[in-house]
């Protein structure tokens, strides 16, 4: 996978997590759902590329955006 996939993926996630969220706080359940979903994949990109920056991506997918 390239830097372009991750973004896309990490894009993905965040947008996920807003459309959950409708703009408001999501609750305890749904937050530590999108939080696994995000390790998981954070996890198989890492075990797939060394180079791979697993903080960068678990920001990129946590970004506030209006």
């Amino acid at each position: 996978m390239t830097r372009k996939d991750y973004v896309a993926l990490a894009e993905a996630i965040n947008k996920a997590r807003r459309k959950v969220s409708g703009g408001v706080p999501i609750g305890l359940v749904s937050d530590l759902a999108i939080e696994t979903v995000e390790n998981s994949i954070a996890d198989d990109l890492a075990s797939d590329n060394p180079r791979f920056d697993r903080e960068w991506f678990l920001q990129a997918c946590r970004m506030v955006q209006s």
